[in-house]
């Protein structure tokens, strides 16, 4: 793990723009957490830096199996990545091949 606190990683992704490789690490892992029978991600984000302007992470996620509850899952997605990054980060999941969408506020 990097020797820069976590506050300082989100300050330096405002900045430029981009997440870092850490938090790409952890955005990647989450959905084999809150998902079953997961073989496939898809990221994709949008760090804006301008006040107003909303910062998105995506994710594509590929099951072969049913998932039950899929609100909470979602929830405890949603979570981890806020948690990851600021509370007001807006995240998308789209699963596959069911091709449902689940969004935060």
């Amino acid at each position: 793990m990097s020797d820069i606190p976590h506050s300082d990683l989100t300050k330096l992704m405002l900045f430029f723009g981009r997440v870092s490789e850490i938090h790409l690490k952890n955005l990647e892992a989450f959905p084999f957490i809150y998902y079953n029978d997961v073989t496939e991600v898809k990221l994709d984000y949008s760090v804006e830096t301008r006040k107003g302007e909303d910062s998105v992470i995506s994710f594509e996620i590929y099951t072969t199996k049913n998932n039950d509850h899929l609100l909470k899952r979602f929830a405890g997605l949603e979570t981890a990545v806020r948690d990851l990054f600021w509370k007001e980060v807006k995240i998308k999941v789209t699963l596959l091949p069911q091709n449902e969408v689940f969004q935060s506020e």
